[in-house]
């Protein structure tokens, strides 16, 4: 029982540094993908016709990180 309890302790270390590395201030990069959504579809609305392309893929790309930080 000694043995498997010095065990657990290790990897809760691991564990832990692991959730750092990984997932490190997931609250923050949410809200930061959400404010360059935000950001982007704002100059979709007042951009020129000829813009809108590239402000699009910048949306497409945007939302797709979004989606994945908020996944984490």
């Amino acid at each position: 029982m000694f043995i498997l309890q010095h065990k657990l302790k290790r990897l809760k270390i691991k564990l832990r540094n692991w959730n750092k590395i990984s997932f490190d201030n997931v609250y923050c990069a949410v809200i930061l993908q959400q404010n360059l959504l935000i950001s982007i579809q704002q100059n979709l609305e007042i951009v020129n016709l000829s813009d809108i392309n590239g402000l699009l893929c910048k949306k497409n790309i945007a939302k797709e990180e979004f989606n994945h930080v908020f996944q984490c």
